[in-house]
């Protein structure tokens, strides 16, 4: 008999209180949280109701496709780089975080959500998982900056990917001297939290984000490097799992 799929509660991300492998949880950093509950008595007619909504709504979206590295600072010599990763976001319901393939794990993660649904995947072995949010909120989530426990940054929680020049926009950040990255003047803005500060380096052009800095007690914490920004028509197909992959539900939580 299949076991149900994985169901989060309340305050449960999809990081937070799940029975999952190191795996499991080594991929799901690198990608979203989807905060999400579920009110049981509306089930039966909101999910027919609200996959309809979500069709119509995604149709006259459109995604944001980011391909970013995040670089992390050594006490000595050079910083290290990790694997570019590809992200499609479009609004609140939907997020793809594909991976390159890392031969020492045997691993190609790729994560899809569709809210309420994620399919947590391993490309090169073509197996997955498949877990369920509860409501009645449905938002996934793609915080820029992880802690080392594997949870959003506390201090920048609502600096995304797709969303980072409303974070910095409306006069949030401060300007300071402009930077120079990939050997363009960029302007720079700046919002500190204490003694937490990230700071934002915008093509000149287009004002897209080509950098930004993590800064914890005056020292860089880590960098997201982006290598492209786009803007471009919503896909369907691109928030499905591949049809040749072996999936099994996640199990329960709690």
């Amino acid at each position: 008999m299949p076991r149900k799929p994985l169901r989060l509660n309340g305050r449960a991300s999809l990081l937070d209180g799940l029975r999952i492998t190191p795996t499991d949880l080594r991929i799901l950093r690198a990608a979203i949280v989807s905060k999400c509950r579920f009110r049981r008595p509306w089930f039966a007619v909101g999910i027919a109701l609200a996959a309809s909504c979500w069709t119509v709504q995604a149709a006259e979206q459109r995604m944001t496709k980011v391909v970013v590295q995040m670089i992390t600072p050594t006490v000595a010599g050079d910083p290290i780089p990790g694997k570019p990763k590809t992200m499609y976001i479009c609004g609140t319901k939907y997020a793809r975080v594909e991976e390159q393939p890392d031969e020492n794990t045997q691993t190609e993660s790729l994560i899809i959500t569709r809210e309420p649904d994620c399919w947590v995947i391993n490309m090169m072995d073509k197996t997955g998982k498949h877990l369920v949010d509860e409501g009645p909120k449905f938002v996934a989530r793609a915080p820029v900056f992880w802690t080392s426990s594997g949870q959003p940054e506390p201090e920048f929680t609502d600096l995304e990917f797709g969303k980072e020049l409303q974070f910095f926009g409306e006069g949030r950040g401060k300007e300071l001297e402009p930077r120079v990255v990939d050997g363009k003047k960029c302007k720079a803005l700046s919002i500190k939290t204490g003694e937490h500060e990230v700071i934002a380096a915008l093509d000149p052009k287009t004002g897209k984000p080509l950098q930004i800095e993590l800064y914890k007690f005056g020292r860089l914490a880590a960098t997201a490097r982006y290598v492209s920004y786009e803007i471009k028509p919503f896909e369907p197909a691109l928030f499905e799992p591949p049809k040749d992959v072996t999936l099994v539900e996640g199990g329960s939580a709690g």
